[in-house]
C-alpha cells in the first residue's frame, strides 16, 4: 500500500507542477502580446489623434481598410474634436487568438485611449491586430464623451 501512495504522491506533485509551468508560460505569452499591443496602440494614437493624421492612420491600417473611411474619420474627428493634447491609452485583457486557413494565425486586441483635444475628452477605441510581428490597426472609433 505504502509504494502505491508514494507513487500516487508523485503523480499528483508532476500534475501540479505541469499546471504550474503551463499557468505561467501562459501569462507570460498574454502579457507579452497586451506589452506589444500597448505600445503600438500609444504610439498609433500619438501619430493619429495629434492632428487627426490620415497619411499616420493609413501607415498603421490593415489593409482592409479603404482610403475613403480614412479621410473620413480623421477629416470628422480634426472638425469635431480639434488637436489633440494629451492621452492616456491601454490594451484591454480581451486577447484572441485564431487560425484561419485564408489568412493564418493572427491575435486581436482592442486598445482605448481617453483623449484631451481641444475642443474636450473623447474616447478612442482601436481594434488592434497581429499578424506574425507586424501590428495594424483594424478598426477606428472615436466618441466624444
Amino acid at each position: 500500500m505504502k509504494p502505491v501512495l508514494i507513487v500516487l504522491g508523485i503523480v499528483v506533485v508532476l500534475c501540479c507542477a505541469g499546471g504550474l509551468i503551463s499557468f505561467f508560460w501562459i501569462k507570460g505569452n498574454v502579457d507579452s502580446i497586451l506589452a506589444g499591443a500597448t505600445t503600438f496602440g500609444n504610439e498609433s494614437t500619438s501619430a493619429i489623434a495629434t492632428n487627426w493624421d490620415p497619411g499616420a492612420l493609413r501607415d498603421r491600417a490593415d489593409p482592409s481598410m479603404t482610403d475613403t473611411d480614412i479621410q473620413s474619420f480623421c477629416k470628422t474627428a480634426r472638425e469635431g474634436l480639434g488637436k489633440t493634447t494629451s492621452f492616456t491609452g491601454k490594451a484591454d485583457m480581451k486577447v484572441e487568438s485564431k487560425t484561419s486557413s485564408d489568412t493564418g494565425t493572427y491575435t486581436q486586441v482592442p486598445y482605448r485611449a481617453d483623449l484631451t483635444c481641444e475642443k474636450g475628452k473623447a474616447l478612442l477605441r482601436l481594434e488592434l491586430i497581429k499578424r506574425g510581428e507586424t501590428w495594424k490597426i483594424l478598426s477606428i472609433d472615436v466618441q466624444p464623451n
